[in-house]
This record gives structure tokens, C-alpha cells and sequence, in this order.
């Protein structure tokens, strides 16, 4: 159930109407991380200060790994940014970082699940071949 105590905000409401055109947007949790859309889409999103950038491009960058190892296992990356200075970004939110990506409600997981996971995990993931040989590009 959406929680409307607060408007999207505008800058968020931007990335996400590139994705998901004419739609509405409202809370559906009270941690204002989870936005659905009218569409019937849900949205993962959070925001930082410049001193989590690292955090923020090691994570988008990890999503953006095992999307390509893995198509589907983990949210879609849709976005992660720094809020550029411009007319209608208000001075107070021109550097803020800004993540958006999917929203995969995992829950538990029963046996055969976790089973299928698993598999997938070792099918997929572990038999990916990087092209950048052993590590990580991103800390």
C-alpha cells in the first residue's frame, strides 16, 4: 500500500518517468527507498552525499556484473548519478548521489527456491569469464 505522506521527489521522479513514461509515482514503504510506480512497477532508490560515491559506483557497478553474468537474478540498474547543477535542481541537491535501480521483493525463500538460486548462482555467476582477469574494477 503506498504510503503518501511525502511527494516523490523531482529529481528521482525524473530518472524513473525515463523508464517508465506517464506514470505515477508514490511511496510504498515508510523508508521512502521503495516507489511504485501506476504502472504496477516498483523501484529501489536511495540517495547520498559525495563522500558515498564509492559505495554507490561499487554497488551499481556489481548490480551492472551480475545482471551481465545472470540476466534477471538481480535487480535491474536503471541509474546512479550525481545531481548536476541546473535550473530546476534546487542548490541544496546539485551533488547528492542518487541510485535507482529495480525492485525485487525476495522475501524468504523455501527449500526449492533456495535450491534454484543456488543453481543458478553456480551455473551462471562462477562460470562467467571476465574479460579484466582476476578482481574487481571497482573497490
Amino acid at each position: 500500500m503506498p504510503v503518501p505522506t511525502r511527494t516523490v521527489d523531482p529529481i528521482i521522479a525524473r530518472i524513473i518517468e525515463k523508464y517508465d513514461p506517464s506514470s505515477t509515482l508514490s511511496y510504498a514503504s515508510s523508508s521512502h527507498s521503495r516507489i511504485r510506480s501506476s504502472s504496477g512497477k516498483d523501484y529501489f532508490v536511495k540517495t547520498g552525499m559525495s563522500s558515498e560515491k564509492d559505495q554507490f559506483i561499487g554497488e551499481a557497478e556489481c548490480l551492472k556484473a551480475i545482471h551481465t553474468a545472470a540476466p534477471g537474478l538481480a535487480p535491474h540498474l536503471l541509474e546512479c548519478s550525481v545531481v548536476e547543477p541546473g535550473v530546476d535542481v534546487p542548490e541544496r541537491s546539485a551533488g547528492k548521489l542518487v541510485f535507482v535501480s529495480e525492485y525485487k521483493d525476495i522475501g524468504s525463500l523455501t527449500d526449492s527456491a533456495a535450491q534454484k538460486l543456488a543453481r543458478r548462482l553456480a551455473g551462471e555467476l562462477h562460470t562467467y569469464k571476465s574479460t579484466n582477469g582476476f578482481g574487481f574494477t571497482v573497490p
